[in-house]
């Protein structure tokens, strides 16, 4: 008999926003080809008042491409407790899961974000006993044990996980200092679908997307929040751009930061230069990138961002910051790397790479290790180690 997986994550796609947590979706795919996947998606309430109000609510369960997703209200109160929003998610999705349980027990809880996802589905997993594999991203770690009364209940996750995924060394460190036992950790990275993310002609991306082709083009895709350093990258670029360097920034992304970077843009009047064109499908990110000639990601905080192994699937330099994971995965001669929060450095690092001459083979090669075949290889054998 096939064993079954039950994920529990917020990070997962939903009809209203299709692109969120493609990384998710992708590793839960590919994991279906050895295991039953089921996955519960825990949404906040306040999220489900909003598409409620635009008419695009629909928290039916829902295939996605083999492997289906089961979406419960999350109720908590906005900007206060956050100490509690673990309990409170536990409780609003124990009557769910313990139906699923009944007709068909999962071997093994996978959950993906440590709080309050994970407090919830360790929870679940002693209640019912069943395993727990705790997947943690970056962020989770970074920031979530900051908040009052939070960092206790991370730490008693961490230790009670039967197993931790780090998708960084870098992150596995810090899970181990928050807790965990090094035996519990085991370090996967993310990986890349090579069918969608591979080398394509420039000219011919540039052509489809209608973008200049006479000038470097640096490209930005995430989320437009200033935690990625979006405001950052603006600053570098419009002092590149004074040097008449005919080059032009896009953003791909939507985000808290949006509106003050559209301003900005009319500011400091590079209308011409700066296009910022909104979120696009996942699978169109391949011709954005093939069109570029380098991406920009300078996070001030990251686990290993999936943008990047993207990147250079795609053949394409990057520029990115000495935070998390990063340094791991992007070496020499995949691009180049600068301290976070400096838009002076960001600026050299920009014009250092728009001149070096890469060699995108090795590129490519490179990036080739990060495979979500290889990823599935090794969680099949966390899980299965984990099923009696």
């Amino acid at each position: 008999m096939q064993k079954k997986i039950l994920a529990f994550t917020n990070l997962f796609p939903r009809d209203w926003e299709p692109n969120r947590a493609t990384f998710n979706r992708q590793q839960f795919q590919k994991i279906a080809e050895d295991f039953k996947v089921e996955v519960i998606v825990p949404v906040a309430w306040t999220d489900m008042l909003i598409a409620w109000k635009n008419k695009k609510l629909s928290l039916s369960s829902k295939d996605w491409g083999g492997v289906r997703a089961t979406y419960i209200p999350y109720f908590f109160i906005p900007r206060f407790a956050r100490w509690s929003y673990g309990f409170t998610m536990l409780l609003s999705s124990v009557f769910i899961v313990s139906k699923l349980i009944g007709s068909e027990r999962p071997d093994v809880i996978f959950a993906t974000w440590v709080y309050p996802d994970a407090f919830a589905a360790v929870c679940l997993g002693r209640l019912f006993n069943i395993p727990v594999v705790v997947k943690v991203h970056g962020s989770d770690i970074n920031e979530q044990p900051k908040l009052t009364g939070v960092a206790m209940q991370v730490s008693w996750v961490l230790r009670q996980a039967s197993k931790i995924v780090s998708v960084s060394k870098d992150l596995a460190i810090k899970v181990i200092d928050l807790g965990a036992e090094n035996k519990q950790v085991k370090v996967i990275y993310n990986g890349v679908d090579s069918s969608v993310f591979f080398p394509r002609n420039q000219q011919e991306c540039r052509e489809t997307l209608s973008l200049n082709k006479d000038v470097k083009i640096i490209l930005y895709v995430g989320n437009l929040k200033k935690s990625k350093g979006c405001l950052e990258l603006l600053k570098a670029f419009s002092i590149y751009n004074q040097e008449k360097n005919p080059t032009e920034l896009v953003f791909v992304g939507d985000g808290p930061c949006k509106e003050a970077i559209q301003n900005q843009i009319k500011g400091l009047e590079l209308d011409d230069s700066i296009h910022a064109v909104g979120q696009k499908k996942h699978e169109l990110l391949p011709i954005w990138m093939g069109a570029a000639d380098l991406i920009v990601l300078p996070s001030h905080a990251e686990g290993v961002p999936n943008v990047l192994l993207e990147a250079m699937a795609c053949g394409r330099p990057v520029v990115a910051t000495t935070v998390g994971g990063i340094p791991e995965v992007v070496p020499d001669k995949c691009g180049v790397l600068v301290a976070p929060h400096d838009a002076i450095l960001l600026h050299k690092a920009i014009n250092d790479a728009l001149q070096q001459k890469w060699v995108f083979d090795e590129i490519v090669r490179h990036a080739s290790q990060f495979s979500w075949e290889q990823n599935k290889k090794s969680l099949s054998t966390t899980f299965l180690n984990l099923i009696k």
